[in-house]
């Protein structure tokens, strides 16, 4: 019969075991999550920028979010300076993908906003991606 000790042991060392095997997973998971989030953000960006550069007009980029199913909605913007071009943008437009992408750890989407000036010629785009956690 074994001993008390041992046994105390034994579970210590599959606590152990499976504390780091978590963590080892949990980093692998963001790794691999950030390598699929920077394809698909930088492969959205370079699509977006080859068909509607800056100077498009709104009803350019709205074809072009709407050829691609992305939700968007425009806000008016009264104090926000462009911090690329210097001017005062008239309008803004958010867009979001519709499709999440799949990731080790949840699920993301890309969002992109769209800076207009007031003639509504495109000044400025940004892009970032959302994600919702599996915990």
């Amino acid at each position: 019969m074994p001993s008390l000790f041992r046994i105390v042991a034994a579970c210590l060392a599959l606590v152990v075991v499976l504390i780091v095997g978590a963590a080892w997973w949990w980093r692998d998971a963001n790794v691999r999550t950030r390598t699929i989030l920077l394809e698909a953000k930088e492969s959205f960006e370079r699509d977006a920028n080859e068909n509607i550069p800056l100077g498009s007009t709104r009803l350019e980029v709205e074809r072009y979010l709407k050829s691609r199913k992305m939700v968007y909605g425009n806000r008016e913007l009264a104090d926000i300076v462009s911090a690329e071009s210097g001017t005062q943008p008239g309008s803004q437009i958010e867009a979001r993908t519709t499709e999440e992408i799949r990731v080790p750890i949840g699920s993301c989407i890309i969002l992109a906003y769209f800076n207009f000036d007031p003639r509504d010629k495109l000044l400025d785009t940004r892009y970032k991606t959302s994600c919702k956690s599996i915990l």
